[in-house]
């Protein structure tokens, strides 16, 4: 078949593997579905996901992959988000790298405080624990000297020739 045909009502194909040649895929539908009609079983669902072929070199593919044993997707790449990343659950991982070439923020916490942990390698013990309940409390190492101030008032600084204490 050759030029334009529309097909008017459902298209089943039914076979192993479909094969779209075609340079724009555009979907109207909000939602694709994968592992559709597999029972509906999470443990089939293991591995399902997208993936872009030689994205990163002519060997090596890129994915984003649903892993079943930890709920969770797998990107085998770094994710970059140009704009803002919010949730109402815990952010975890490996690290958080904010901007290499300028500034970024972490806001943690709402009305009623937060804490960040820095804790030591395997382990869920806390090295270093950073609280706020709304005091207004600022650690500042912008200058190159470590500043503590509450409320906008420095309370201890380092300074060239020692520390100054409020």
């Amino acid at each position: 078949v050759t030029g334009n045909q529309v097909i008017q009502g459902d298209l089943t194909v039914q076979g192993t593997t479909t094969t779209i040649d075609t340079t724009n895929l555009d979907v109207k539908d909000k939602n694709i579905t994968l592992n559709y009609g597999t029972g509906d079983t999470s443990a089939n669902a293991n591995g399902a996901g997208i993936t872009i072929q030689d994205a990163v070199s002519a060997t090596e593919d890129a994915t984003i992959l649903w892993d079943t044993t930890s709920d969770d997707f797998n990107f085998s790449h770094a994710v970059f988000v140009s704009g803002s990343i919010s949730t109402n659950a815990s952010l975890s991982g490996q690290s958080i790298n904010l901007s290499s070439s300028g500034y970024g923020t972490i806001e943690v916490g709402g009305v009623t405080g937060a804490f960040i942990d820095l804790k030591r390698p395997n382990s869920d013990d806390y090295d270093l624990r950073l609280i706020t309940d709304g005091t207004g409390g600022v650690i500042d190492t912008g200058s190159g000297e470590l500043t503590l101030k509450r409320q906008g008032s420095t309370k201890l600084a380092t300074t060239s020739t020692g520390i100054d204490v409020t």
